[in-house]
């Protein structure tokens, strides 16, 4: 099972060395994201600009029978 989501939120931090960016969420929620290496602007990310993320949370569940 799958599920991507996407958000648009506000960059309130970044720490370039460790590849990480915390978001403000239209909510008011805060939440720090690590950022893929495969993301090739990342450097021109700036503190206050309104960004679009891509979120995917996956499941995947084995059922073994003794």
């Amino acid at each position: 099972m799958t599920e991507v989501t996407e958000i648009t939120a506000r960059v309130e931090a970044i720490d370039y060395p460790k590849r990480t960016v915390t978001l403000r969420e239209p909510n008011g929620v805060q939440k720090t994201f690590a950022v893929d290496p495969r993301v090739e602007k990342f450097s021109s990310v700036k503190v206050g600009d309104e960004v679009v993320i891509r979120v995917t949370d996956a499941l995947m569940i084995a059922v073994e029978k003794p």
